[in-house]
């Protein structure tokens, strides 16, 4: 009979593979670009009030009211967004103001780089930065009536600091060397809505949009992506990009309390992160290696690893610290490190990451070797350990667990593809034995052939 580890190990690969996925090369300089040069606004949500002025392919917000409009890609963190924006003449709209905007991803809170310029504003001949509608920043600036200005907006977001800020200045001018309004954020904003504009009043028109980010979050943009060929189930190919959709919205990003990574991919479930998880996501977002913080997540749980190998399976968020003890049988998770690695290697072919990982993962797993097993080497844990909590399965009756047992066989398999690549033929070797042991044991004390399953493994009953 085949063991079920090595059915996991090549499930996800013949699955990913049948997809027909292919990954197209990196896109250069921006992002986004447009200069509104056709009649067309088919890369936009338009609100209301929104259309293409022929005359000189700029677009009209047209007003009366609110008008607005925002891009259907969206973008990370860290942007450097630019706009020519228009201001009409003087005593044209009593209330007029033209916007540069950034959405979350509901399209509820809205930063808006904004120009007053209306007869009645209090806040007339001003620029400056608003948060769904109300004035954080705010500077004077003399706007000519009739006149187009340029208008640059920065979000930058690092370990320490969070930080938007705007610069204007009248076109056919030289791009001020400071920034005019600057504004510190109490938590990353990212534009996973979209960027585009937002005016309220009697009308005015914009132009040249252009976004240049460090990350694609949400996808619209699709030629960024591996695109799956299901022309027969096109409800798959939706579930494919909402995937992504939601998925890729889970950058977050490393600080001083907790010692994590820059930034990574989190899951979103609590204020922690769970391993297998975290491993789980690898699978799918290493397809996005170039443009997110893919492997590099998994960097989190390596730096909290314990002396003797032991590597807990959550870890808060708000200190780095483990959430279980190493006594709990809660304590370990599907040790699924090895297949996550090994199938971001084939993507990047960067050896220099597996030597890094390897002595990490082979502590890990002879931490989980020594403190896992019973005596007759099949290793055992809790409902909540396995992920699987919801499953009907007696804890106190299990002396053998089958999905550990073939994880571990799993983690095995690719830990000696990792030593083989790396050079270290000896180790590569061991694994190769300790997969052949796994194996064997699967196969004869869990395996029923009246019932044609694999079982846990009780003593009691043999």
């Amino acid at each position: 009979m085949s063991l079920m580890a090595e059915f996991f190990s090549g499930t996800c690969g013949a699955l990913l593979a049948s997809l027909c996925l292919s990954l197209p090369a990196r896109a250069q300089g921006p992002v986004f670009h447009d200069d509104f040069s056709s009649n067309t606004l088919d890369n936009y949500r338009v609100i209301r009030h929104v259309q293409w002025n022929p005359a000189d392919s700029t677009l009209l917000l047209t007003g009366p009211g609110n008008s607005e409009l925002y891009t259907l890609q969206a973008f990370g963190n860290n942007l450097d967004l630019r706009a020519r924006l228009f201001v009409r003449g003087q005593g044209k709209g009593k209330y007029d103001n033209v916007s540069l905007a950034l959405f979350d991803k509901d399209h509820n809170n809205k930063y808006w780089a904004t120009l007053a310029y209306g007869s009645e504003l209090a806040e007339r001949n001003h620029i400056g930065l608003r948060f769904n509608g109300q004035w954080e920043a705010l500077v004077s600036f003399a706007l000519q009536p009739e006149t187009w200005y340029l208008v640059r907006v920065q979000t930058t977001s690092t370990r320490e600091q969070h930080r938007i800020r705007m610069k204007v200045w009248q076109q056919g001018d030289d791009e001020p060397a400071d920034w005019q309004v600057s504004r510190e954020l109490a938590f990353d904003f990212k534009a996973s809505g979209g960027v585009g504009f937002r005016h309220f009043g009697l009308g005015t028109r914009v132009d040249n949009l252009s976004v240049q980010a460090d990350s694609l979050v949400r996808l619209e943009a699709r030629e960024m992506l591996p695109r799956p060929i299901l022309r027969q189930h096109p409800a798959w190919e939706a579930l494919y990009w909402k995937a992504w959709d939601i998925a890729l919205t889970k950058v977050q990003y490393g600080n001083q309390n907790n010692g994590f990574v820059e930034s990574y991919i989190d899951e979103g479930f609590n204020p922690n992160i769970f391993q297998w998880d975290t491993c789980f996501m690898m699978l799918f977002a290493r397809y996005a290696y170039k443009y997110l913080p893919t492997i590099v997540s998994l960097d989190n749980f390596y730096r909290k690893q314990h002396s003797d190998g032991a590597i807990c399976r959550e870890i808060r968020e708000s200190d780095g610290s483990d959430f279980w003890p190493k006594s709990a049988l809660h304590f370990t998770n599907p040790p699924l490190f090895a297949w996550a690695e090994w199938q971001h290697y084939l993507m990047t072919n960067d050896r220099s990451r597996l030597a890094r990982v390897l002595p990490i993962l082979d502590r890990y797993f002879h931490w989980c070797k020594q403190n896992r097993t019973r005596a007759n080497g099949l290793y055992y844990w809790s409902n909540l350990a396995s992920g699987m909590d919801n499953s009907p399965r007696p804890e106190s009756r299990v002396d053998g667990w089958v999905d550990y047992t073939s994880q571990q066989a799993l983690a095995a398999f690719y830990l000696a593809k990792m030593a083989e690549v790396t050079g270290d033929s000896a180790l590569a070797q061991s694994y190769r034995r300790e997969h052949e042991t796994l194996k064997t044991l699967v196969n004869q004390l869990l395996w029923n052939e009246a019932d044609g399953y694999y079982w846990d493994f009780n003593s009691t009953l043999n």
